[in-house]
């Protein structure tokens, strides 16, 4: 259930990060990380879905008896469903795409400090899970490293605009 504010917050903080970087030499690539991320995203909603709303029910059924009610959620994500695969790599082909544009974005902006960046594109990867191990683990160092990444950058843009606001 916590993937779905997650990836609310993320769509927020991708956005936001791309207006303040709007209008500068890195706008480009920023606006296309932004994009690749976006429907990125989109095609990473299903699996979402089946987490938070299909896994809770199925592991009520198996704790009922049902022994086969917890294989529905490994069949419907795996790889070896076709449709899964086709989602699934979708969108961790353009979640990996838009995290390189916007991470390298981040860090080729004269404004904005390095290494948030690099914390930002390995965080979207790693949410994204590209080896598609689907391990909890996975998913949290990746939300945690989006989250300090997203703190330091919204930080020092709270900070710098605050000093140039007290020195006009």
């Amino acid at each position: 259930m916590l993937g779905i504010p997650s990836v609310a917050l993320l769509l927020i903080g991708i956005l936001a990060l791309y207006l303040f970087l709007a209008g500068t030499p890195v706008d480009r690539p920023a606006f296309s990380g932004l994009l690749l991320i976006l429907t990125g995203t989109m095609f990473f909603l299903p699996f979402i879905g089946i987490y938070a709303f299909t896994a809770p029910v199925l592991g009520r059924r198996y704790l009922s008896g049902d022994k086969t009610a917890i294989s529905a959620i490994s069949e419907s994500s795996s790889i070896t469903n076709s449709t899964a695969l086709v989602f699934g790599g979708t969108a961790v082909f353009l979640l990996l795409l838009g995290a390189i544009m916007l991470g390298t974005s981040t860090w080729r902006s004269k404004t904005l400090p390095k290494l948030p960046g690099l914390l930002l594109a390995v965080g979207i990867v790693l949410s994204a899970d590209p080896l598609f191990y689907y391990q909890p683990i996975v998913w949290v160092s990746g939300g945690l490293l989006l989250f300090l990444g997203g703190v330091w950058i919204a930080r020092h843009i709270y900070t710098t605009t605050n000093d140039e606001r007290t020195l006009r």
